[in-house]
């Protein structure tokens, strides 16, 4: 996370608590249970074992993730700073969506 937060320049100790309180958020608002099945899924599908440590698809690495694309291509004028971490605090349950449909895909195949 500390990469990201250099990304969008979070030198503010005020932005960099509300981004980790972002990500903390959806964190619990992510089910434990669906983690862990797509973790029990991963596994399945890549023959590997797959848990928190090595998930790259967990709430905070996917987070990070777009973090760094978004400000890849932001305006570098813009201040992106408390747009992103409202963005990611907002975007609980578009996140909840998503692990769902992994989980389907991965039950279909």
């Amino acid at each position: 996370m500390g990469r990201s937060l250099e990304l969008i320049g979070t030198v503010d100790l005020n932005q960099s608590l509300a981004f980790n309180e972002a990500i903390d958020f959806l964190e619990r608002t992510t089910a434990p249970a669906k983690m862990v099945h797509l973790e029990q899924r991963m596994t399945q599908w890549l023959g590997e074992r797959i848990d928190e440590r090595n998930n790259p698809l967990r709430v905070d690495r996917v987070c990070v993730l777009a973090l760094g694309i978004i400000c890849q291509h932001w305006y570098p004028g813009a201040s992106s700073r408390q747009i992103l971490n409202d963005a990611l605090r907002d975007s609980g349950s578009a996140l909840c969506s998503f692990y769902d449909a992994l989980n389907a895909a991965l039950e279909v195949g």
